[in-house]
């Protein structure tokens, strides 16, 4: 039988969204297209999202649910290189300190079977506001998806793809993006993602990023965005 899959746009650290997603759908399986909210340096911290009491960095809430995410470009990449280097790229690394259920961060250009499909997990995008940003602290220069990533796509037959960002070709498909934004938002991550799109031809493609809702087709390939946790479009769909 197949499991019950539910993806999401960002969460961006706010967990009472994804609880209460969680809650409410009971899903087997859930999916972050990047911009989830790795962020340990800001454990505790009373000033994170401005809420005024300690945001708890583990504060997911979900004992039936498998989550795998991706990485955005606002997450602690440097975090994320130290989990690498001890537990590899291959395969899913799960997240021990998340009390609370299983929580895997998926690295770039890992894959996984879902209900017979063979998906790729590409995280990766550049960040258009890292000039108000402060490196090290809410920015990190590896947030693109970079040449060695690329060498690390599989030589498999892929049939859907998971990612942060959108190949390049893909903005003309998405009106409301002006010329200006179009150009800052285009990096080394679109241009990747637009070798891999010609390379596996997959069938259906989801994605975050734009914090908006897009649906649209090309080449055969059904795009999906998904909007933010605390936006006002729909941020989560069925799988």
């Amino acid at each position: 039988m197949d499991k019950k899959i539910i993806i999401t746009g960002d969460i961006h650290g706010y967990w009472g969204h994804l609880n209460t997603l969680i809650n409410k759908k009971s899903p087997h399986i859930l999916i972050i297209c990047g911009d989830f909210g790795y962020w340990p340096h800001f454990h505790r911290s009373k000033n994170f999202h401005k809420r005024g009491v300690p945001w708890d960095q583990y504060g997911i809430k979900n004992p039936n649910t498998d989550i795998y995410w991706i990485d955005g470009n606002h997450e602690n990449h440097e975090a994320i290189a130290s989990m690498i280097a001890e537990h590899g790229r291959e395969n899913p690394i799960k997240m021990d300190k998340f009390e609370n259920g299983n929580i895997y961060y998926m690295p770039r250009c890992t894959t996984m079977i879902l209900n017979g499909m063979n998906c790729l997990f590409i995280g990766g995008a550049i960040s258009i506001d890292k000039d108000s940003r402060v490196e090290g602290i809410s920015w990190w220069r590896n947030e693109e998806l970079s040449y060695s990533d690329y060498l690390n796509l599989p030589n498999e037959d892929l049939e859907i793809v998971f990612s942060h960002t959108v190949p390049s070709f893909a903005f003309d498909k998405m009106p409301e993006i002006t010329q200006f934004l179009s150009a800052k938002f285009q990096d080394s991550s679109c241009k990747i993602l637009e070798e891999v799109f010609y390379k596996y031809k997959p069938k259906q493609w989801y994605f975050g990023h734009f914090h908006k809702e897009y649906h649209f087709n090309f080449e055969g390939c059904e795009f999906t965005g998904l909007d933010m946790a605390n936006g006002y479009g729909r941020w989560w769909t069925k799988f």
